[in-house]
């Protein structure tokens, strides 16, 4: 279990670091600063450094016999200045469990080999590449906007998954924090799963006010949202309108993109 920040730019480390530092002291764990080129393609070709330091003629001599060259991604020295900053700007925020990494791979790529279903993802919602999330599945993601506010309200919109469920029970991210929980729609079967949840949730130590809402699911969250304004929306899209198809037909659910706030965000 970690807090994995995915930068693509200086401009975004303030907020990301920020929401990273807050997450990973509520979750006790580490962070990791991931630096992905933003034009990075899915298969990125690695360029190698056949010929960049050989001043003498053993250095050639040492290069043409080697078994193995190291191969050198083009954009290194751009990530590596990248996670400097971001684990510096951590450390000065007190944060003492920091990790770096700079990727060559590209985002799917990463986010299947490097991460898992424990972990949370941090990007910033000004940089939410949709053509990059759009295959991510069984994943935790914080979308941070530009400038981190105290968390101290949420609200968990449900829809059915137990994905976010799960990882608030285990890692006791808003616990503490004063919750509101609705569903909303027509499907008994969601209410009673919601219900089912709702006391998963009180066993660990949440103890949200819970609604159980009638009328277009989204249309009603929407509205709940604004009229609650909360610090944090919980949500989630389950394998049946996945985000990947949510993306395909024009973005994400409407409460998630109206909202200023931080979306912490299940993807199935």
């Amino acid at each position: 279990m970690a807090v994995i920040v995915l930068l693509q730019s200086a401009i975004s480390i303030p907020t990301l670091v920020d929401h990273a530092v807050w997450a990973a002291r509520r979750m006790q764990t580490s962070i990791r600063f991931v630096a992905i080129s933003p034009d990075a393609a899915n298969n990125p070709a690695l360029e190698f450094d056949a010929y960049g330091r050989l001043d003498t003629q053993h250095d050639m001599l040492a290069e043409l016999i080697a078994s193995e060259r190291v191969p050198i991604a083009p954009d290194v020295e751009w990530g590596v200045r990248l996670v400097q900053a971001a684990a510096k700007s951590a450390k000065d925020a007190g944060a003492t469990d920091i990790k770096t990494d700079v990727i060559d791979d590209h985002f799917l790529g990463y986010v299947e080999s490097a991460t898992d279903t424990t972990d949370l993802l941090v990007v910033s919602q000004g940089e939410l590449d949709h053509d990059r999330l759009m295959h991510v599945h069984r994943r935790m993601i914080l979308i941070v906007p530009e400038v981190f506010a105290e968390i101290e309200t949420w609200l968990l919109v449900y829809t059915g998954s137990g994905r976010p469920i799960e990882f608030l029970a285990n890692t006791g991210l808003l616990s503490d924090l004063t919750g509101t929980a609705i569903v909303a729609g027509e499907d008994g079967q969601t209410r009673l799963h919601f219900r089912d949840a709702m006391q998963h949730l009180g066993n660990v130590g949440y103890v949200p006010a819970t609604h159980e809402l009638r009328g277009n699911a989204e249309d009603v969250a929407a509205a709940v949202v604004a009229v609650t304004s909360p610090s944090m929306v919980v949500a989630s899209i389950g394998a049946q309108d996945g985000l990947r198809s949510r993306l395909g037909r024009g973005g994400l659910l409407r409460y998630v993109r109206e909202f200023a706030g931080p979306v912490l965000m299940a993807v199935d």
